[in-house]
């Protein structure tokens, strides 16, 4: 079943946003039959698709299709003729009566009030040069390096931890640390200066059959690429494919990269995770990003704020206009849907 059945009828109930039929005081709207009947007279100027009594025509077409880009022209057309079959269903069996069906309908006027209020006026095409130069400097990709390890990850907790106090639980897991950082040292007499990937992961399958206790486990990660430590917080400019690693781990490979050869093995490292013997398999050039790619993320990122402020003082314009009775008494502490 394609992706947009699953939304199928809750996009059927915005359909009838335009005949509101909650009854508040001084406003009137047309009954949600009545609604109904309007969307099955409808005739558009250039019919494309008829189910039953219902015209389906471009308007319509470009509307579902914009909501479905994932599909060709015909695919949509399919798509909205299968979605008119379901929300005529749904009309026959009396369930845009419904209260999910009344809160799609008011869910459906105010996306509309908010595309045509709030979204159409307050787009930004052309940020400022200033502001895309600021981008542009923070959205180059960093200097980095491609590094493999073996790891020796040190259990937080083991079976029977529980009973233990913290502080006691601290201790344990000190000596773990401790017992781990032989099996490292060990391991780092046992490989070359400069080890084959291949030989690391044969050293972790070693650790694995032969020496790690329950809880324990030895782990080759290969060709991880991550940012030099130098290169400060880099969460919001990563290249597709590098990771971010704990700061431990790209302190020892800026330092291995610094005083050694590439490819040489480090002394074993502590982290958070365990004990890590890695090598620096390359050193990698910042670049600067794409001049489109960051004027187009400018553009996303002024309008998206100017959209959140026009949002904001629309709200409260219509907020000081507003009579609005809080009955705190009727309020239940439930949680939603039961």
């Amino acid at each position: 079943m394609r992706a947009w059945r699953i939304k199928a009828w809750g996009m059927v109930m915005l359909a009838l946003a335009a005949g509101c039929a909650e009854e508040q005081a001084e406003v009137s709207h047309p009954p949600v039959d009545e609604a109904m009947s309007a969307l099955v007279a409808a005739s558009p100027e250039t019919e494309l698709a008829r189910v039953g009594e219902v015209s389906l025509g471009e308007p319509e077409l470009a509307i579902f299709w914009e909501a479905h880009p994932e599909l060709d022209r015909q695919e949509a057309m399919d798509a909205l003729i299968e979605e008119t079959l379901l929300w005529q269903e749904a009309q026959r069996r009396g369930l845009h009566q419904t209260p999910d069906a009344m809160f799609a309908r008011k869910q459906g006027l105010v996306n509309a009030y908010l595309e045509g209020e709030i979204e159409a006026s307050h787009l930004v095409d052309e940020p400022g040069e200033d502001f895309v130069a600021i981008l542009q400097k923070n959205a180059d990709f960093p200097r980095g390096y491609r590094s493999s390890h073996l790891v020796i990850v040190v259990p937080r907790m083991l079976p029977g931890d529980e009973k233990f106090a913290a502080e006691r639980r601290r201790e344990l897991r000190e000596e773990r640390f401790e017992q781990a950082r032989a099996w490292i040292l060990a391991s780092a007499e046992r490989l070359d200066a400069a080890p084959t990937l291949d030989a690391l992961i044969a050293e972790a399958a070693r650790l694995n059959e032969e020496v790690l206790p329950s809880g324990y486990q030895a782990v080759v990660n290969a060709h991880m690429r991550f940012a030099r430590p130098t290169e400060g917080d880099v969460s919001q400019r990563l290249p597709e494919g590098w990771i971010q690693v704990v700061p431990e781990f790209s302190r020892a490979a800026d330092a291995l990269a610094n005083e050694d050869e590439l490819g040489t093995l480090s002394d074993p490292v502590r982290s958070p995770v365990g004990w890590h013997l890695l090598k620096v398999d390359e050193v990698l050039d910042g670049r600067p990003a794409e001049p489109q790619e960051v004027e187009r993320f400018a553009a996303h990122a002024l309008t998206r704020e100017a959209r959140a402020q026009a949002y904001t003082e629309a709200l409260s314009t219509l907020l000081d206009g507003a009579r609005v009775e809080m009955r705190p008494e009727r309020l239940q502490d439930e949680v939603p849907g039961q």
